[in-house]
């Protein structure tokens, strides 16, 4: 029996043909027609089937995926998820109406709605060959040698061939350091070049920018100069400025994707700035975030790629791009600055390792095999279909959203007779957390320019989500914006 005998398209109807499939595979779905764990047509077969273009399938098991109601399985297809949406259980086997994105869902027990950036997807089920690695780690780390503290060689070896093929940069094992994230990182490299200056470096940082990040540095003891960004990144010439008044001895940089404003460094002005660096002997320190979920355009090289000079220090961790409760990241040192790279190393040998064997062997074995690339994959097709949602969303409200051409969060500007930090606490007594722009600047509200909103939309099941930005959009026109 055909499992899609139920389906029935209008090609003259208001919905697209793939909203028409999405509504109907769902309600069949709501009303047990298709059971959980139940396969459904390949993409190819059901286009034939049905007539149309292998795109009106594609683009309907994509809504679905995200909603939740659909998910791939590794080498079995597309199945209908066996476990459904908190939401939806109560009403399974009767017959309703096929819900829509705009209509108010019942939401699961926890009322909190948290929009909060940086957070990323979890999928309910981690990935098989995540478990087969760490399963096979287990075994592993029990007999071997622990790892010194600048890592498992099996692990940076790994992550020296990963950084290489996705973003360019000339290096080896000998070369990555393993830390926690991006926090510890920063903490050693402002360790390090404390040790080199022999007293507190003054730091140029981004503001709006990464709060955590500058407080890792001046918990390092480093002095820390803000630095305002444009449109596209860091201001140059407010560096250059900065630098002449008092010299800089690094810069800290988000150029793949500034945080939070979203902008993406042009090569010319990373060129520049590792230029500048090169002629005053400064360091860059480059934050890669969110250089995975590049949804416009292609991503640029990464800095550290770029320098002829060696003065970057490249910074990833894989807590956002593959589970935030992994804790593992590193630092690539920098290839032209030998005192600089023995004092991180030193650092990294003071403080001690803080992650674990099981977890660095398990992590070897799963980006060998290939797991890492399979899951930014599904994780990049994941956040591109709820920005899509998000977007349009905004738009159907007539709300100018920014920093949307890639990662996890938009920012949604306020006008000026709106205070964003007001709303967003007014949004807390609807459930709904969301992040003032003006908490991200240096210090905290001193940018008048800094009036929005931030809005994440990684971490919570595309219902909730679409429930948060509604209570959004519903919070602003009670206070007659847009006019």
């Amino acid at each position: 029996m055909d499992p899609m005998s139920f389906v029935r398209l209008n090609r003259n109807g208001a919905a697209s043909l793939s909203r028409q499939l999405a509504d109907q595979i769902r309600a069949s779905i709501v009303s047990g027609q298709l059971h959980p764990g139940e396969r459904v047509p390949a993409t190819r077969k059901l286009a034939e089937s049905l007539g149309v273009s292998r795109t009106v399938v594609v683009n309907a098991y994509d809504q679905l995926l995200g909603e939740a109601f659909l998910e791939g399985v590794a080498g079995s297809g597309t199945r209908v998820s066996r476990e459904l949406p908190d939401w939806l259980q109560p009403r399974m086997h009767e017959i309703v109406p096929p819900p829509t994105l705009t209509e108010q869902q019942p939401l699961p027990s926890s009322p909190l709605i948290d929009l909060a950036p940086g957070y990323p997807y979890v999928a309910p089920d981690p990935p098989r060959d995540w478990l087969r690695a760490l399963s096979a780690a287990a075994h592993d780390a029990w007999s071997a040698p622990v790892p010194g503290a600048v890592g498992a060689r099996e692990l940076r070896e790994q992550l020296a061939a990963h950084v290489r093929f996705f973003r360019g940069v000339p290096c080896n094992a000998e070369d990555v350091v393993i830390t926690s994230g991006t926090s510890e990182a920063l903490l050693l490299v402002g360790l390090a070049l404390r040790t080199v200056q022999g007293s507190a470096p003054r730091i140029a940082v981004e503001t709006p920018g990464y709060p955590e990040g500058r407080r890792a540095l001046e918990l390092a003891g480093a002095e820390c100069h803000a630095v305002p960004v444009s449109a596209n990144g860091i201001d140059l010439a407010a560096l250059q400025s900065a630098d002449h008044s008092q010299p800089l001895a690094a810069v800290m940089l988000t150029p793949s994707h500034q945080y939070p404003m979203g902008g993406r460094l042009p090569a010319d002005e990373r060129i520049a700035i590792l230029e500048w660096a090169h002629a005053r002997g400064a360091t860059v320190i480059e934050d890669d975030y969110d250089s995975e979920f590049r949804h416009t355009g292609p991503a640029l090289p990464s800095m550290a790629s770029l320098d002829a000079h060696g003065r970057t220090v490249y910074i990833a961790s894989l807590n956002k791009t593959f589970h935030p409760s992994l804790r593992c990241g590193f630092i690539v040192l920098p290839a032209g600055d030998m005192e600089f790279r023995a004092a991180i190393l030193a650092a990294r040998g003071g403080v001690g390792a803080t992650v674990s064997a099981h977890t660095q062997f398990a992590l070897a074995r799963f980006i060998e095999g290939g797991g890492l690339k399979r899951a930014v994959a599904r994780n990049r097709r994941e956040y591109q279909h709820r920005r899509s949602l998000l977007l349009a969303h905004f738009a159907d409200s007539g709300l100018p959203v920014s920093g949307a051409d890639g990662g996890l969060h938009v920012v949604l500007q306020m006008p000026a007779a709106i205070d964003a930090r007001e709303l967003a606490g007014e949004l807390r007594t609807r459930d709904v957390h969301v992040e003032p722009l003006a908490d991200f600047t240096v210090p905290p509200g001193s940018h008048e320019s800094a009036n929005g909103l931030i809005i994440g939309y990684g971490q919570e099941t595309v219902p909730r989500l679409m429930q948060g930005l509604a209570r959004v959009t519903e919070a602003l026109r009670a206070r007659g914006y847009p006019g």
